[in-house]
């Protein structure tokens, strides 16, 4: 794998790490440009994993935001993801749209 595979990845987990810690803190418009970062990096990289993470991440932080119609369709994008590369993270992401 080349350099700017990895690269791209620590870029992507510093700003998923960081949107969550934003999220936690109720800073949501920050949450959502850390998360935006790191999904275009995710996607760059061809990270299914990540992309699927990212997008239930994007979908917390439109629900906190009271956007439940846009939450859900984060959602639903990250659990085809999750499920489609048989990930553990899309029983949570089920979890999610059934509340």
């Amino acid at each position: 794998m080349s350099t700017e595979y990895f690269s791209s990845l620590n870029i992507s987990s510093f700003h998923l790490a960081r949107g969550n810690s934003y999220l936690v803190t109720s800073d949501f418009t920050l949450a959502l440009q850390d998360y935006e970062v790191a999904l275009r990096h995710y996607k760059s990289s061809e990270n299914r994993q990540g992309e699927g993470r990212c997008l239930g991440s994007l979908g917390n932080a439109y629900s906190s935001l009271g956007q439940y119609g846009k939450a859900m369709n984060y959602y639903i994008q990250a659990m085809k993801i999750l499920e489609e590369i048989k990930s553990p993270y899309a029983v949570w992401t089920r979890k999610k749209i059934a509340e």
